[in-house]
């Protein structure tokens, strides 16, 4: 398969996304959330501070970590540097399955071994602490069973991506997730309740 890659534009905005993402980083990661990939329209990436509009994951992830329906979008938005520093305070992180968006016709699961490598030598994790929960159901299928056998702490939950409708189902099946880790927020999560209701 063919796939047009204009490579400078890859790795400079691979190197913005990167430089965002570590900057959030915790020392000990407790709980990893596994996503597709970055948003084609990169400046909705998960860990960019200022996003106005469609950050359906950020959103999801900070209204379920917060265990409340009731939440003022606009305060999460406005707070989102806080939200994030109280994030890494806490120990939970966001990873991507394939580092760049799927913008060039790239298909994620070819990311796979690349993935596990940056898995393995990742230091902040550690498989005795670590709980990992996948996000959108193609990434459960390609990691998953990868992910279990070599003794990862994984849920085993096929959790939508939260857009498109699917908003309900993934915080019916994350909120399970959750519990199943008997997940309680810490006193980051505690003072972002503070901050976003």
């Amino acid at each position: 398969m063919n796939i047009l890659i204009d490579e400078k534009e890859a790795i400079f905005i691979k190197k913005k996304i990167d430089s965002a993402r570590e900057t959030y980083k915790p020392e000990s990661i407790k709980l990893l959330f596994i996503a597709e990939a970055p948003p084609e329209e990169i400046k909705r990436f998960f860990y960019y501070e200022e996003v106005k509009d469609n950050d359906w994951l950020y959103l999801a992830i900070v209204k379920a970590l917060c265990e409340n329906e009731s939440y003022n979008i606009a305060k999460i938005r406005a707070n989102k540097k806080k939200i994030l520093q109280k994030l890494q305070q806490d120990g939970i992180y966001l990873m991507d399955l394939c580092p760049i968006p799927l913008k060039w016709g790239i298909i994620a699961e070819l990311h796979k071994d690349d993935f596990m490598q940056r898995l393995e030598n990742e230091k902040a994790i550690d498989k005795s602490i670590t709980n990992i929960i996948l996000i959108k159901t193609n990434v459960y299928d390609c990691l998953y069973r990868e992910l279990k056998d070599k003794q990862y702490m994984v849920q085993d939950k096929r959790i939508p991506f939260p857009s498109s409708g699917q908003q309900k189902r993934f915080a019916d099946m994350m909120k399970k997730a959750l519990k199943a880790i008997e997940y309680i927020p810490n006193e980051g999560v505690k003072e972002i309740k503070e901050l976003v209701y």
